[in-house]
């Protein structure tokens, strides 16, 4: 005789809750002992690194310079930031990574309020401030993707981009490039709101990393001039040459030491783009001219779109995966792949028919979820098996390479039609939908926009 277990109509709602919130805390905890090993190969690697090591410090020493009226590109400020970073100025021909001052000299406006503090509290205070910043970019990726989800599965949503390695990285190295994406998030949204001048304002302090924002920057100008949206225009002009003026009186001559220090410190840290990384230089030169024209076919194809257009959001993805394939690439930089969040929201949300963008859709869905698993996967295996240089690189490793079909199935695949429709429910959970509720989730068919 077989007995049959009867579950309450809330058990299994309340089991999948529990599953979930288990998930969600081994994904929080699982960077803190990934970022043990890659300390442990830190030491192995780079023995002598000194406590100031943090991207933070080149601009932070160099904007202080600059306010006492030294020149923040020269030799000299060069080699007080390695002193503080490695302990010692850097030979010729180190290997290291130069630390140069090679940020635009209006920075200074942003940074300049915490030179006054030491910089063992800026260090800290970046810390604490930056998965506050990374969550409101990633809330800001969201509502610009227009997603009605429950609060309990947006938080979820969240913590997935939190608990992402380029995040986990990002903060880890107090890098600058947390903030410009959330400023460029903001951005898109705001304009995507009708916040025209706060938008341009934005974008034009975006610009302290001027090769992270360049073509969203061109394709975001060219959309408000097609629809005669003048105030963005204007105002992201008067910012930037408010900030150009102020930054030519403090430091007259520094946009050609900006140049030549951009130039020189991509030749001495051996950067170059993702594609010739992948590749070789030749290959990989033709592969990035193929996909900038790619890129524009496809934006020309979908010409002057709505700020509140299915179309808008997707070519502005486009634009950040295409720009995360061109600018210069290693595995050490992947918190560049911040920029990569509204693709792969958009990339999970498609829904394609014909066989080779199902397959396409199916294969950067694949690489998506490897990248999310991949921290807990090798934090687990290196608390049961001990330290090992594969499982403290791996996760560089693996999101070095998905800007790449992230980018391809992006122009591939085609944007949801312009009817809006209710918002799906979060793939992450599905508690938003209890028994006894008497609805029925929305069908998957269904696209992700709604009014």
């Amino acid at each position: 005789m077989t007995t049959r277990v009867a579950f309450h109509p809330r058990t299994v709602p309340s089991l999948r809750l529990i599953l979930v919130g288990l998930g969600l805390a081994v994904l929080c905890a699982a960077p803190f002992f990934q970022l043990h090993l890659i300390a442990r190969y830190g030491e192995r690697m780079l023995p002598g690194t000194h406590a100031a090591d943090s991207d933070l410090y080149a601009p932070w020493f160099g904007t202080r310079a600059a306010l006492h009226h030294q020149n923040p590109y020269s030799a000299a400020v060069t080699r007080e930031i390695q002193i503080g970073v490695y302990g010692q100025a850097l030979p010729p021909g180190s290997g290291r990574d130069p630390q140069a001052f090679v940020y635009p000299a209006y920075i200074v406006f942003l940074l300049g309020p915490f030179t006054l503090l030491p910089w063992p509290a800026v260090y800290r205070g970046a810390a604490v401030l930056g998965p506050f910043v990374i969550a409101a970019s990633a809330w800001a990726w969201l509502r610009l993707c227009r997603c009605r989800y429950e609060p309990r599965a947006a938080l979820a949503a969240i913590v997935l981009v939190l608990t992402s390695w380029p995040a986990v990285w990002s903060c880890y190295s107090r890098q600058p490039s947390m903030f410009v994406a959330a400023a460029l998030a903001f951005s898109l949204l705001l304009y995507s709101r009708g916040g025209d001048v706060a938008a341009g304002v934005l974008l034009a302090l975006a610009t302290i990393k001027p090769h992270l924002v360049l073509l969203p920057s061109i394709w975001l100008l060219l959309q408000a001039v097609a629809h005669r949206r003048s105030r963005f225009v204007v105002a992201f002009v008067v910012a930037l040459l408010l900030l150009m003026a102020g930054s030519l009186l403090l430091l007259p001559h520094w946009i050609p030491d900006w140049i030549r220090a951009t130039l020189d410190y991509s030749r001495h840290s051996g950067k170059q783009s993702l594609l010739i990384s992948l590749t070789s230089r030749a290959p990989g030169i033709v592969l990035e001219g193929a996909l900038l024209a790619a890129a524009v076919i496809r934006l020309a194809r979908f010409g002057a779109v709505d700020s509140d257009s299915p179309r808008f959001l997707w070519a502005a993805a486009l634009l950040l995966a295409v720009t995360d394939c061109l600018i210069p690439a290693n595995p050490w930089l992947v918190y560049n792949n911040l920029l990569l969040v509204p693709g792969a929201l958009l990339v999970f949300r498609a829904r394609p028919r014909h066989p080779a963008a199902v397959f396409l859709h199916a294969l950067t869905r694949l690489c998506i979820l490897l990248a999310i698993l991949i921290t807990p996967i090798c934090a687990t295996l290196g608390a049961f098996l001990g330290f090992s240089t594969p499982l403290a690189l791996s996760p560089f490793l693996l999101h070095f390479a998905l800007p790449v079909p992230v980018a391809a199935a992006l122009l591939f695949l085609s944007p949801p039609a312009e009817e809006r429709s209710p918002a799906l429910p979060s793939p992450l959970t599905a508690t938003a939908h209890d028994s006894g509720s008497g609805t029925t989730p929305p069908s998957p068919s269904h696209v992700l926009y709604s009014e």
